[in-house]
C-alpha cells in the first residue's frame, strides 16, 4: 500500500487520490481514467486507437482482390464444369474444394495478404459466383435430391475454403 505522501490527485478527477501514473507522460490517473494498453497503463490523452494494419485494406487493394477473385472464379467454374462431366459425383466435391482454396488464395494475395473482414465477403462471394457460373456449363440445376445435396455441399465447401485465409 502506498504511503500517504505518495498519493496524488487524478488530473481529470481532482477529488480522487491515486498512486497511478500514465506510463507515457507520467500524469497521475485514477483507475476510472486509466486505459490498459499493450505496453502498460495510459491516460486517455496518450492512448492511440489505431487499428492493426493487417485487418485494414486499401480501396485499390480491395478492387484488385475483387478482380482476382472473380477472374479465378470464372476459370475455376469452367474447369470444374469440364472436369465434372468427365469424372462426376464425388470428384466434383474435391474439385470445388480446390476451386474454393484457389479463389481464397487469389483474393488473399491480391489484397497483399490482408485479413480484412471485407475480403471474406469478396472470397465467399467469388466462390458462390463460380458455383452459379458453372451451372451455365453443366445444364443448370437438376431437381433430384442427391444432386441438390451434393451440389450444395460442394458450394459450402468452396465458400468455407475460400474464406479460410481471412480468419
Amino acid at each position: 500500500m502506498a504511503a500517504q505522501s505518495d498519493m496524488m490527485h487524478c488530473l481529470r478527477h481532482p477529488e480522487r487520490e491515486t498512486g497511478l501514473r500514465c506510463g507515457r507522460c507520467g500524469d497521475p490517473i485514477c483507475p476510472s481514467c486509466m486505459v490498459q494498453a499493450v505496453v502498460g497503463i495510459r491516460c486517455p490523452a496518450c492512448v492511440t486507437w489505431e487499428r492493426n494494419p493487417i485487418v485494414q485494406v486499401a480501396t485499390s487493394r480491395l478492387l484488385a482482390a475483387v478482380g482476382a477473385g472473380m477472374g479465378t472464379a470464372v476459370v475455376a467454374a469452367i474447369a470444374v464444369a469440364a472436369l465434372s462431366d468427365l469424372m462426376g459425383g464425388f470428384f466434383s466435391l474435391v474439385m470445388w474444394a480446390v476451386a474454393g482454396y484457389l479463389i481464397g488464395q487469389a483474393v488473399h494475395i491480391a489484397a497483399n495478404r490482408s485479413r480484412a473482414r471485407a475480403l471474406r465477403y469478396v472470397a465467399g462471394g467469388s466462390a458462390a459466383f463460380a458455383w452459379t457460373f458453372s451451372l451455365l456449363f453443366t445444364g443448370g440445376i437438376i431437381f433430384a435430391l442427391p444432386w441438390i445435396v451434393l451440389s450444395l455441399l460442394a458450394l459450402g465447401l468452396a465458400i468455407m475454403l475460400a474464406i479460410t485465409p481471412f480468419r
